[in-house]
């Protein structure tokens, strides 16, 4: 028994850690809500794009569009030459998702070297890369890693 209360020590340390088990799982719940708005669901349609420049410019962001979603981690303005960029989106409860990104290549002293549209379509239908498009002298290859709900695109430009 507790000297101070009279009632025993263990019914107070349960009734303690009863307390913070609920103070715990009440908190959680409420930090879960908050990220399930933020996240997509198994249901969203989801767009990842990989943007691999293997080339000696830089490429610079001019535009991009996330049709029918939002931007989980939207487009970096620039993509290093020899690096990547990893860009996602979800459909918002929507079961198709469509992504552009239009990009611009400099090569040496800033020199315009074309430009390159990035195009994901994520539907009932698949997912297609069909509107990509490059214009200058270097290639842009997709690779459809992953297919619908949740597509993956590896765009490996050279």
């Amino acid at each position: 028994m507790s000297i101070r209360t009279g009632i025993p020590a263990r019914i107070t340390l349960v009734t303690a850690a009863a307390a913070t088990l609920v103070g715990t799982a009440a908190g959680a719940a409420v930090l879960g809500t908050g990220a399930a708005q933020a996240m997509p669901t198994e249901h969203d349609a989801t767009n990842t794009v990989v943007v691999q420049n293997d080339t000696d410019s830089t490429m610079f962001l001019d535009a991009s569009d996330n049709y029918y979603g939002s931007w989980v981690q939207a487009p970096a303005a620039q993509v290093a030459p020899h690096s990547s960029a990893t860009i996602s989106a979800t459909g918002n409860g929507a079961d198709r998702l469509s992504t552009r990104l239009d990009y611009h290549l400099s090569g040496i002293s800033m020199a315009p070297r074309g430009d390159a549209t990035l195009f994901v379509s994520n539907s009932d239908a698949g997912v297609t890369t069909d509107g990509t498009v490059s214009g200058g002298d270097f290639a842009v290859l997709p690779t459809v890693q992953a297919g619908g709900p949740h597509a993956t695109v590896v765009f490996d430009i050279r």
